[in-house]
Parts: structure tokens; C-alpha cells; sequence
């Protein structure tokens, strides 16, 4: 049965402060039906920005994103609700979590707790269920946030004085299979601790492949271009640009095959070259309700031919050079 006091919230022009501590109980969050009527009311209160009573103290905003900030377990109820709604409440549902994420105080640290519940994996998934406009909006405008906190990631310098990123290092360096490919921090300066993560967290998963240093630095820097990691850009939505870890595991299994069959040795640019045209064209080319989204990424990326990417890389170059001389004797 629905709370009454929760009922009432979306209906109030000034909401007291012990309700919201009523609503956000742990407890009361965990059913189903009180979970949907809360996180409603909560998002319609925080988009027509509702305030608690000029007697009272504190901050709507500051107080529910610090609940959810501090109590996880409010966010995980939240992810388990929002794989199995209607459409409907999945675009509040994720919207919600939109607001909860513009609260650049406690960003980090909800983003944090998102992650690790799988947020980006889950929300990916959606357009292969349905594509309305308004659930590509709320999901582009998670991607956003998304795409600032790689950007974070990149910003942040690898500092062998803190200690989670030393011990980060000495694990992939100490590894019986790194063939003396030590990684430094000077190695990471262009990726920051977005590219030392993601290192670390393949080669745990890939330990015969963590003498790869050098073409992995190469493929994140490509990764950067293409998925746009700046706070300026406004891309597109797509389910590839969530799954950044996902897609690095299968742009190093890309990069292995040209790299064998390009037989370019020691030249990783030119590698990178290729990489970086054929994981554009690909991600181009899926649409974004493709059913096994990243299961057909990969199978396009590590499936096609060097010669049809050589190819299209051609023609893509030929279309750029008649564009710009249309434009020459056009102006």
C-alpha cells in the first residue's frame, strides 16, 4: 500500500523536511510501490525546484541528493526497479537519477555507487526494448554525466604518491607476464587515471596480455577521440559510449588482428589509424535499438575485413578532399 505522506509530496508547494526523512527510509524505499510513488514525486518536486517552509532548515536539493549520496542502498532499489517498469517510469525513473547527478557536490560520489551496481550496463540495454524520444533524451542526458566523469578521469593525473594508484601500477609492472613493459605515470599523462583504470582492470581480467602497454595507451587515446571525452561536445546517444571498459577489452582484440595482419611491428600510430576508422565507421553503423548491441559491436569490429576498412578509409578520405573542393570553387 502506498504512503499517504508520500502521496501528498508532489501535491505540496513547500514540503517539510521529515517527510522527505519518512520517504527515504530504507525500509519504506524497498517496496516496489512505494519506491515508484516516492521517486515520482520526488522528481516532479525537484524539477519544479519545491523548497521546504521559510521556517524550516536545510535544502530540499541538498538533503534528498545527500540521502541518496550516503545510503546506496537507495540507489541499488532504484536500478533493480528501473530494469523491470513501463517505459513511462523508466524515463523518470532515469531522469531522477539525472537530478541526483546535476548536484555537482555529490556527483562523484553517486555516480560512484552507480557504477558500481552496473548503471551503465543496465541503462545501455534499454533501446533494445524501445526507442521513444523522451527515453533517448533522459538517457543522452545520463550519458552527459557520463561523459564527464571520463573526463574527469583523463583530467586527473596518475601520482605515484597516492597510494590506490601505486598499488595500481605495481600490479600490472610485478605481473610474471609484463616481459619488463613497466608502466609509469609519465606513460599516462595523456589519458590520466581514465587510461591507468582501464589498464588495470583488463589486464586483472587478461593477465597474459598485459605486455600490451604500448598499443593499450594507443587504443585509449583513440577510444578518447572517438567517444569525444570533452566537456564541450554534445555527442549523440549511443549504448557503445556507456560500455567504455566493455569496448576497450574488444578494440584490443581489434587491435591485435590488424596489428598481425598489417605486419606493422613497432608502428602503432598506423595501427591506431586503422582502429580509429573502423571503431568510428562501427559505431556509426549500429543503430542504437540493435538487439546485442555489444555483441554485434564486436562482431563488426574483429569480424571485418583489413581490405574493407582499407577501403572505406580510402573513400572516406576521396569524399573529404571533394568536399573541400566543392567548398573551394563554391565560396
Amino acid at each position: 500500500m502506498i504512503c499517504e505522506r508520500c502521496m501528498d509530496l508532489g501535491k505540496k508547494i513547500t514540503i517539510q523536511p521529515q517527510v522527505i526523512q519518512h520517504c527515504l527510509d530504507p525500509f519504506l524505499f524497498s517496496n516496489a510501490d512505494a519506491c515508484d510513488a516516492i521517486v515520482s514525486m520526488l522528481h516532479r518536486s525537484l524539477k519544479c525546484n519545491l523548497k521546504y517552509p521559510i521556517d524550516s532548515l536545510g535544502d530540499l536539493r541538498e538533503d534528498v541528493c545527500e540521502q541518496f549520496a550516503v545510503n546506496p542502498s537507495l540507489l541499488k532499489v532504484l536500478l533493480i526497479r528501473v530494469s523491470s517498469l513501463s517505459v513511462l517510469l523508466k524515463i523518470v525513473y532515469v531522469d531522477f537519477m539525472n537530478l541526483l547527478l546535476d548536484h555537482h557536490k555529490k556527483a562523484q560520489q553517486i555516480m560512484k555507487h552507480l557504477d558500481a551496481f552496473g548503471v551503465r550496463k543496465i541503462l545501455a540495454k534499454f533501446t533494445q526494448i524501445t526507442v521513444v524520444d523522451p527515453l533517448v533524451n533522459v538517457l543522452k542526458a545520463f550519458q552527459q554525466h557520463v561523459m564527464r566523469d571520463y573526463h574527469r578521469g583523463v583530467s586527473i593525473q596518475v601520482n605515484q604518491n597516492i597510494p590506490a594508484h601505486q598499488d595500481a601500477l605495481d600490479e600490472i609492472n610485478l605481473s610474471k607476464f609484463n616481459q619488463g613493459n613497466h608502466l609509469q605515470a609519465s606513460h599516462l599523462q595523456s589519458v590520466g587515471v581514465l587510461g591507468l583504470a582501464t589498464i588495470h582492470f583488463y589486464c586483472k581480467r587478461n593477465p597474459k596480455e598485459v605486455h600490451l602497454i604500448k598499443p593499450m595507451l594507443e587504443i585509449i587515446q583513440v577510444m578518447i577521440s572517438v567517444w569525444g571525452i570533452n566537456p564541450l561536445l554534445e555527442q549523440s546517444f549511443h549504448p557503445i559510449y556507456l560500455l567504455f571498459e566493455e569496448s576497450f577489452a574488444i578494440c584490443v582484440k581489434t587491435w591485435i588482428k590488424l596489428w598481425k595482419e598489417t605486419k606493422a611491428k613497432d608502428d602503432y600510430a598506423a595501427v591506431g589509424q586503422l582502429l580509429r576508422h573502423h571503431l568510428q565507421f562501427t559505431i556509426q553503423s549500429l543503430k542504437i535499438d540493435e538487439q546485442q548491441v555489444l555483441q554485434r559491436f564486436e562482431k563488426q569490429m574483429i569480424k571485418t575485413p583489413l581490405y574493407l576498412i582499407r577501403e572505406r578509409i580510402v573513400q572516406s578520405t576521396e569524399l573529404s578532399f571533394s568536399n573541400q573542393m566543392i567548398l573551394k570553387y563554391c565560396s
